[in-house]
């Protein structure tokens, strides 16, 4: 008989299966933040449930949510160049709040690293399936997406934009903010989803690599 041996998951693996609490700091913290420490953080900032954080620059700060609502390309470039995946935790000491940091990595490279959540098919069932992911459900009113940012992200090459937006008749959810993503079309014909941003006021909250949509009736060419 052989015994068996629990595996601890890789950081790919936490990340990609954690909504991640976004804070930021100074842009110059930042490398020194990819080795771990204790950095300084630049309010608003909001406590994760998992201890699991996306850190971005404050000259971006809450300003992530104008890149993928304007599709800023370069500006989506530059926070996977420089933001850092953190676990750890928020701690306050005097007037300073601090990110204790556990273990860390670069978001690009590690981005590179991750599988797809969930594989999913491209039909009238996506829709129910995304919204349904456990990890997608971080605020109070909003979701993944809709049918509107379902069909954008399968059309193009690239799709940087809202994906969920508050329905026109639900006037009780007016104040609600819209959920943003960025999807790309895979060498194999897959839609890939790689970063989500929900918005509830000041938090922001982000999911990397939820799911990847394969090609299905919804995906077709209509007539």
């Amino acid at each position: 008989m052989h015994a068996i041996q629990d595996t601890e998951p890789s950081l790919a693996e936490v990340f990609g299966a954690l909504p991640l609490s976004i804070v930021y700091a100074r842009r110059a913290d930042l490398p020194a933040a990819r080795e771990g420490g204790r950095i300084p953080l630049t309010p608003p900032f909001h406590v994760s449930d998992d201890d699991a954080y996306l850190l971005v620059p404050d000259d971006v700060g809450l300003g992530l949510v104008d890149v993928f609502a304007h599709a800023d390309e370069r500006a989506l470039s530059d926070v996977l160049r420089t933001a850092v995946l953190v676990l750890g935790v928020i701690e306050r000491e005097g007037r300073t709040t601090f990110l204790e940091i556990d273990d860390a990595a670069r978001l690009g490279p590690m981005l590179g690293q991750m599988r797809y959540f969930l594989e999913q098919s491209a039909d009238e069932s996506a829709l129910l399936a995304l919204n349904g992911l456990e990890q997608a459900q971080v605020t109070v009113a909003s979701e993944l997406v809709d049918e509107a940012g379902l069909d954008a992200m399968l059309v193009g090459v690239q799709h940087i934009g809202p994906t969920w937006r508050v329905p026109p008749h639900r006037k009780d959810l007016a104040e609600v903010d819209p959920t943003h993503a960025w999807s790309r079309r895979l060498p194999d014909g897959r839609i890939g989803i790689e970063m989500v941003v929900f918005q509830e006021y000041e938090e922001l909250v982000a999911l990397l690599r939820p799911a990847a949509l394969r090609p299905g009736i919804r995906s077709l060419p209509r007539v």
